[in-house]
């Protein structure tokens, strides 16, 4: 990379460097001779060192890069182009008996130089070299330091070999400290192994030999029989080839390999009292692998049954020629042996002839059944002494830790197991009396048995027994005998916590809770079976999946209803209830689509989606669905688990659902009137078996989205008439008061409640407020032809207008007074006034000076002809949505109120669209103009806005659009700068004319256009034509009408957006506005 094409970039590079970096520009004489370099480029670690040398020459403040040698070598890769790389000493200016190590790089015509300060290696390994001596001298020192130091063990052997050249002996050389304390070996240093009536094993002297003949270092670990330990040892030769020496490391690993063999011994164990199921077999069979794991003569369980004072021995282990001593044995005798194991202490004896405590009365005993050495650990319960283990040998025996410890884990466990079976033998004898009831209960019923950790947590449990009702209950076949984890891998773990408490607590538990495995519901009722300790547990369980999947669905329905309740958008409403649903059911995709098979289209407005399914959001041409839409006229549900395994959708299909991810789904249809309106579908991208209770629950929602989208549709119909009616009401600059008529008995005309007023009657009267005031309070002592009046307009239902002038309030006022019609047949008129006291003024002055008048006339009627010209502009479009409106209300019996909306949209259209132009301009100058942002399709925004406006000309509109990308924009306030883009075109061109509109995508985004065929714009007004208020002044424009605000707001509404609006024009041959969007 060349620095000048990219300064920011290089200079970020070479500061993350720890070395220094400069890069020298070459200074050369008029002969091309470098004479001097000058600093271009230094990284951060440079100016840290040296400060800022940029642009300063480099003999001026370093001149012993000459003497150095440093000069000539950037010369020289200067000119030849090759790098150089070395070590420099350097001792000079800031300087003081440094090294560096120095790269060179031809750089453009100059160098790159990266400088590292190798100064502290340099030093250290001169270091290094002035203590090679002293450390060597010093070797042995350290060597026993660390050799008298270290825990493991430490020997060096030397091998000795007969005549044949096979090792028959090893002699010690050298051994340390931590040797004795491992082996318990004294004063060996220079001795035969064989000198301490060591036989050295083979095995041993095999290793060692291998070692000191291939120089190859081996790690092992073994037994050594002479010291009885376990050994993890490495071992390497001393010295070089043809060395006999060799050196051994070694660690005592006796007692982690005690603990790996007394776990596979219990281990052992638990495999083979597993599936015992009779105490006494039980009991025979841990005396059995006890005594076959220790290698001694005898094993056997003492009973002491109550208080009967008897020993009872009827399991035990018997070696090879052992006797059986089955049988009862007063305990008096060995009262001796008692108190020791009441006080819950083992009785350890290696020799019973060594042991001065034991009776000789025991002895003579224990010589009858051959016994030489004994041991035994008592059984403790509750604090009192239940029984013991003993086992004996032939021989006297050093009974190790271990053993002892051994012999008290297999009793626990197997006077566990044995009460485990004597429950279950229990459980059996009376398992006649209840097999009718097990068999005939309408709930499933098993027994189990827990299964522990070594901290005592559940981790599965054994099926022990099951009813026929459990089977067909979970569909679970030939459950016993087997762990839960075999007949269900994922069951979850808050049973095993249940079962756990249950298990140390006694307490029985219901508990209503779901096995996901099984899709299912169940309520449990657990109890153990026992006493304290005891891991049998007895389950009754109910089937309550369909009244669990009742209670979700209903709250699942109560959910989505307060969820689509407050929305009035039928798109919102959609985007929710396919979010819910598909969280419900855990979809991949849910989606709501509306149907025309008139306009031949199925739209999508949003999609639920989770992981990496695709958006079907669009609109996709109904004949894309031929295959499946006779199935949605059917109104029935379509339910596919696997689309690669129904033979009705054609094979050229299926690409498209795989690319969809479309492998399975439910589709529920909507006919309304017999007419396909709509279809709720929810999908997966595999096969996946959908269950009878998720049909229902989709079908539910379509008719709630359903229901809901049409409630939202009245809504909003109501809403904007209601809004078009309070716009105008409050808007407007003429009072407007409606009232009704009070009669009195005789049907006379007695006094008027004014049930509602709009602000400006209250401008213009000065009444703040008209809501419920009757006429005497309001206007107290006004003529009473005023009733007779009302009156009037009520019986002929007549509209009356007339001039008064009300003293009251000393204005003079125009009254427009119309009956309202009321199905309840109230007698009610509206008032439309407005303050003509002016206009009056006005008058008197025009007698008073015929002149003044033909001016304010001439005023007036420029300003009237200004404002009937607008008047005539109005977007013809709104008029036909008003008139749509109006038939729908016509449609639904609302007839009185389609007439006055018809009445009304004639007169005021025009000036709505004046008062919100001026309320825009407003909103824009205070920076108040809202946004509601949404993903739109803005082709088809163009086409409806052209729909819209084509009725309204006799123009020939010519619409080209490209492939666009959705844009996020305020749908209606984009549709505002087309509709008046497409204004103008018309306004400012002959009529007949093509105007052209088009869109397509550019790399700054989305662009529209609209070009028109008309009068063009003058060069000098292209720069203002979006300023407000300002309209084109050249020759015949002014007879067009406007006030100049149309393109200011396209121009504000499109910045809004972070676009651009922009006008390319030819007077005399149109023009063409164009606005961009970025997408």
């Amino acid at each position: 990379m060349e620095p000048s094409s990219n300064e920011a970039l290089w200079q970020s590079i070479i500061d993350s460097s720890l070395d220094i970096i400069q890069v020298f520009d070459a200074v050369r004489d008029k002969n091309g001779a470098i004479t001097d370099f000058t600093w271009k480029i230094q990284n951060s670690k440079g100016f840290q060192q040296n400060g800022d040398l940029i642009g300063k020459r480099l003999l001026q403040l370093n001149p012993a890069v000459i003497p150095s040698g440093i000069f000539a070598r950037m010369v020289q890769v200067a000119d030849t182009g090759v790098p150089n790389e070395q070590e420099q000493y350097y001792s000079y200016e800031q300087f003081e008996e440094q090294w560096f190590y120095q790269a060179l790089v031809k750089q453009n015509d100059g160098v790159l130089m990266t400088t590292r300060d190798i100064t502290a290696q340099k030093k250290a390994k001169q270091e290094i070299l002035r203590l090679k001596d002293e450390i060597a001298s010093n070797a042995t020192n350290k060597y026993y330091s660390i050799f008298n130091s270290i825990q493991e063990g430490f020997c060096i052997y030397e091998l000795v070999y007969d005549g044949s050249g096979t090792p028959t002996d090893l002699r010690w050389i050298e051994v340390n400290p931590a040797y004795e304390k491992h082996t318990g070996l004294k004063d060996v240093v220079g001795k035969l192994h064989s000198d301490f009536s060591m036989e050295t094993e083979s095995y041993w002297l095999e290793v060692y030999d291998r070692v000191a003949k291939t120089g190859e270092a081996v790690h092992f670990e073994d037994w050594h029989e002479a010291t009885g330990r376990w050994y993890s040892s490495f071992s390497s030769r001393i010295g070089g080839e043809g060395s006999k020496q060799v050196a051994v490391v070694f660690s005592d690993i006796t007692e982690r390999k005690q603990r790996e063999r007394q776990q596979e011994y219990l281990l052992k164990l638990s495999d083979a009292l597993r599936p015992l199921s009779h105490a006494r077999e039980i009991e025979i069979t841990a005396c059995r692998i006890l005594g076959e794991w220790l290698g001694v003569n005898r094993v056997y369980f003492n009973e002491i049954p109550g208080k009967e004072g008897i020993i009872r021995i009827e399991s035990q282990y018997r070696g090879a020629g052992a006797i059986s001593i089955a049988g009862e044995y007063p305990l008096e005798k060995y009262s001796w042996w008692a108190g020791t194991l009441r006080r819950g202490e083992p009785v350890i004896i290696p020799d019973l002839y060594q042991a001065g405590f034991v009776p000789p009365d025991f002895i003579t005993a224990m010589e009858g059944i051959q016994a030489c050495s004994l041991v035994t650990v008592p059984l403790i319960k509750d604090e009192e002494w239940i029984g013991a283990l003993s086992m004996t040998d032939i021989i006297p025996r050093a009974w190790k830790e271990e053993e002892v410890e051994l012999a008290g884990e297999t009793m626990k466990r197997m006077c566990a197991s044995a009460e485990r079976a004597r429950v279950g033998e229990a459980l059996r004898k009376s398992e006649e009396k209840y097999r009718t009831l097990f068999n005939s209960i309408d709930e499933g019923f098993s027994l189990i048995e827990l299964i522990f950790d070594e901290n005592g947590k559940v981790i599965d449990y054994w099926h022990r027994e099951d009813n026929p009702v459990f089977t067909k209950m979970t569909g679970i076949k030939d459950p016993v005998g087997k762990r839960m984890s075999e007949l269900l891998p994922y069951v979850e773990p808050a049973w095993h916590q249940m079962l756990e408490t249950i298990y140390y607590t006694g307490e029985s538990i219901r508990v209503e809770y779901p096995v996901q495995e099984l899709g299912q519901w169940f309520s449990a009722y657990m109890s153990r079976i026992g006493g304290d300790g005891s891991p049998v547990i007895a389950c009754i369980y109910d089937d309550i999946t369909e009244r669990k999947r009742r209670e979700q669905q209903q709250e699942y329905l109560l959910k989505l209803g307060d969820a689509l309740r407050p929305l009035s958008d039928a798109t919102e409403i959609e985007a929710a209830a396919c979010r819910l649903l598909g969280e419900e059911l855990k979809a991949g995709r849910a989606f709501y689509a509306g149907i025309s098979e008139a306009d031949n289209y199925v739209k999508v407005n949003q999609n639920y989606l989770s992981g990496d399914s695709p958006s079907l959001a669009g609109i996709h041409p109904l004949s894309a669905f031929s295959w499946i839409l006779p199935l949605y006229k059917k109104g029935e549900p379509v339910v596919i688990d696997d689309v690669y395994k129904v033979d009705f959708i054609p094979p050229e299909y299926l690409p498209a659902l795989e690319v969809s991810q479309v492998i399975s789904f439910i589709l529920i249809p909507l006919i309304k009137d017999n007419v396909l309106v709509s279809a709720l579908i929810v999908s997966e991208s595999a096969p996946r078996h959908w269950k009878e209770y998720e049909v229902t629950l989709l079908a539910e929602t379509a008719a709630r989205i359903w229901a809901s989208t049409e409630r939202a549709k009245s809504e909003e119909i109501v809403r904007r008439s209601e809004e078009k009616y309070r716009t105008l009401f409050e808007s407007m600059d003429e009072g407007f008061v409606l009232a009704e008529v009070i009669y009195n008995h005789l049907g006379l005309p007695v006094d008027i409640l004014y049930l509602e007023g709009n602000p400006a009657a209250t401008r213009l009267t000065g009444v703040p407020d008209y809501t419920l005031q009757l006429w005497s309070k309001v206007a107290p002592g006004a003529e009473n032809y005023w009733l007779e009046i009302y009156d009037r307009v009520v019986k002929t239902g007549i509209s009356e207008r007339l001039e008064r002038f009300m003293a009251l309030h000393g204005h003079w006022y125009d009254f427009y007074i119309s009956p309202k019609a009321n199905p309840d047949g109230a007698p009610q008129v509206t008032i439309l006034f407005q303050d003509i006291t002016e206009r009056k003024r006005a008058e008197e002055a025009l007698r008073e000076s015929e002149q003044q008048l033909k001016r304010l006339l001439k005023l007036r009627d420029e300003f009237i002809g200004i404002a009937s010209h607008e008047l005539k502009t109005p977007v013809t479009s709104m008029k036909v949505y008003a008139e749509i409106v109006a038939e729908r209300l016509e449609e639904i019996g609302n007839q009185d109120a389609s007439n006055l909306l018809f009445r009304l949209n004639a007169q005021i259209d025009r000036l709505i669209m004046l008062i919100n132009n001026l309320l825009d301009t407003t909103k824009i100058s205070e920076g108040q103009l809202r946004l509601d942002l949404e993903e739109i399709d803005l082709n088809e925004l163009l086409r409806d806005r052209v729909e819209e406006i084509k009725r309204t000309t006799n123009h020939v509109f010519e619409l080209h659009t490209e492939n666009l990308p959705c844009v996020i924009a305020d749908r209606e306030r984009i549709g505002q700068v087309i509709t008046n883009l497409l204004s103008n075109a018309i306004k400012y061109s002959p009529k007949g004319t093509t105007i052209r509109i088009g869109s397509r995508k550019e790399e700054e985004g989305v662009r529209v256009s609209v070009q028109d065929e008309g009068l063009g714009i003058p060069e000098g007004d292209i720069d203002k034509i979006f300023e407000r208020f300002f309209r084109v002044t050249a020759k015949n424009m002014d007879t067009y009408p406007g006030m100049g605000l149309g393109l200011y707001i396209s121009r504000k509404i499109v910045e809004k957006h972070k676009g651009r609006i922009f006008v390319q024009s030819k007077e005399g041959e149109g023009t063409v506005f164009s606005f961009m969007l970025p997408c």
